[in-house]
Parts: C-alpha cells; sequence; structure tokens
C-alpha cells in the first residue's frame, strides 16, 4: 500500500542568507503556507533580515553538519531545501550523506 501524500507544511532552509535562499526564503515566507526554519552555521555571519525575524525559526548548527545536530535541527521537517553554491560540493556530499543516514536511522 502506498504511503499517504501529506502536504508540505514544515520546510527548513539551508542557505537562507545568500544570493539564492534569500530569494527562496522571501517566496516561501510570501506564500504564507509554510512553517520557516533556518538552519545556520555557528560560524556564520550573515543575518536574517530583520523583517524575517518574527516569521521564521532560526537553528544554529556547526558547520560539520554532526548527524545528532542534523538529525535534532531536522526533526520533524517536512521538506529541506539546500540554497548554498553547487560549487560548494562538499557540502552538499555532506548534507547527502547525512540525509541518507537520516533515512537509514529512521528505518
Amino acid at each position: 500500500m502506498a504511503a499517504a501524500c501529506r502536504p508540505i507544511k514544515k520546510v527548513c532552509l539551508i542557505g537562507a542568507n545568500g544570493t539564492l535562499g534569500s530569494v527562496i526564503l522571501d517566496c516561501l515566507i510570501e506564500a504564507a503556507k509554510f512553517d520557516v526554519t533556518i538552519l545556520r552555521r555557528h560560524s556564520s555571519s550573515s543575518t536574517t533580515q530583520a523583517a524575517h525575524v518574527p516569521l521564521v525559526r532560526e537553528v544554529a548548527i556547526s558547520p560539520h553538519l554532526g548527524l545528532e545536530e542534523l538529525t535534532a535541527a531536522l526533526q520533524g521537517q517536512d521538506a529541506v531545501i539546500a540554497a548554498f553554491p553547487p560549487d560548494d560540493v562538499s557540502q552538499h556530499l555532506r548534507l547527502q550523506g547525512r540525509r541518507r543516514a537520516l533515512l537509514a536511522h529512521r528505518l
């Protein structure tokens, strides 16, 4: 039996303060259909736009994207959007590896 498809409500955005991420964040907020969480590195010097602060939840995480830390940060999310530069292959691969581990952890 196929799993029931439920609407996406809780969205976690990684890279929300970048060139692409800021546009995605604006669209998610403008849609007014999502509970948005921003995942931000502890070491990041970027800040969330003041207008967005009351509308989003911000979670700080280490740059290493540790499995336990990432599992806790993504708990309850329906979708994750990685909006950081595609040339940063190491971070994308790390996130993909964590995704596989998280999926295996759920089984």
